[in-house]
């Protein structure tokens, strides 16, 4: 029962980690984006 129950509280877990990871790399990515053109002359 406990295992049926906890489930899909992990896997909502993991995707809400994954996604927060994907949106991390996201800014990360466009931050340096932005540090670079900003280096342009």
């Amino acid at each position: 029962m406990n295992g049926i129950e906890l489930s899909p509280q992990a896997a909502q877990q993991s995707w809400r980690g994954n996604l927060h990871e994907v949106v991390g790399n996201m800014n990360l990515s466009i931050s340096t984006a932005a540090r670079e053109i900003a280096q342009e002359p």
